[in-house]
């Protein structure tokens, strides 16, 4: 499983809106779905704030 994909079902699972991820992650939500349909090929930069963002939102119990 990609890092995306890791990302993209922890969201799914903790009911965070993909739009509220990225708001968070600031990365704009094209991006994202180009990731997760591999279209582009990721950063890890991108992936690193992704995941940052998804860990403060999980702790912060967003939706």
């Amino acid at each position: 499983m990609s890092l995306i994909s890791e990302i993209d079902s922890r969201r799914a699972k903790h009911g965070i809106r993909q739009a509220v991820l990225c708001k968070q992650a600031r990365v704009h939500p094209t991006t994202y779905s180009a990731l997760k349909s591999r279209r582009r090929g990721a950063h890890s930069r991108t992936l690193e704030k992704l995941a940052a963002a998804l860990d403060a939102l999980i702790e912060r119990g967003a939706r």
